[in-house]
């Protein structure tokens, strides 16, 4: 029943308990619009690309390549799961071993989207730049939560990972401005935590349900 599958929410975090048949839906949905991953990367990169060049920061530019080079492996991980749509993921292990692969790329730029604002804002005193690279950031994270809430493990990673150091960046600046900006960055933070979360039992109340519905 619902009521059921409402009190199980809170072991299926990291979703070991969840039925293959579920959890083969939930790992397919994650590289099933590549559109998105595709404008993620290169707005991504090319944020950080112009912030480094304003600046001339070699970390920045560092982080860029890194990047290009996560979203490149991303990408054809992503073509990899989708020409063998015709033979869906298996068992368990299969299934592990594609979440894996989706979930180390997506938190590895995730945490150069971080980088770079905290760069931007410990090593750069260019306004411009570190407003690129927050609001990159900040939109980057929206867009996660929207994408990766049904494996809410992934989606969590990803927002503490990007936003966490933008939020240490600007607070380290010492100056209201920046400390107000880390502030609601937090406040964003948290909200974006508590979307996810949500958006997660809705999305595994449905497929629950849809499951239970089909078996009638």
């Amino acid at each position: 029943s619902s009521d059921v599958c409402s009190s199980d929410l809170l072991t299926t975090v990291v979703g070991k308990d969840i039925p293959d048949d579920i959890r083969r839906e939930l790992v397919s949905d994650l590289f099933g619009n590549v559109g998105s991953l595709v404008a993620g990367g290169v707005c991504g990169a090319l944020a950080c690309f112009v912030v480094a060049t304003r600046n001339d920061n070699v970390a920045l530019y560092a982080c860029a390549g890194a990047m290009v080079a996560i979203f490149i492996v991303r990408a054809g991980i992503a073509a990899r799961f989708k020409a063998q749509q015709a033979r869906p993921p298996g068992n368990g292990q299969d299934l592990d071993r594609w979440e894996r692969r989706y979930a180390i790329g997506a938190v590895l730029f995730a945490a150069c989207c971080g980088l770079m604002c905290y760069t931007a804002y410990i090593q750069t005193n260019d306004v411009v730049g570190q407003l690129v690279a927050e609001l990159t950031t900040l939109g980057y994270a929206a867009g996660v939560t929207a994408r990766n809430s049904s494996r809410i493990n992934i989606a969590i990673g990803q927002l503490l990972a990007s936003l966490v150091p933008t939020i240490l960046g600007a607070a380290l600046r010492f100056e209201i401005g920046f400390m107000l900006i880390s502030g609601f960055t937090l406040i964003f933070l948290f909200s974006l935590l508590e979307i996810s979360v949500s958006s997660f039992q809705r999305n595994l109340r449905i497929l629950v349900l849809n499951k239970e519905n089909s078996a009638l």
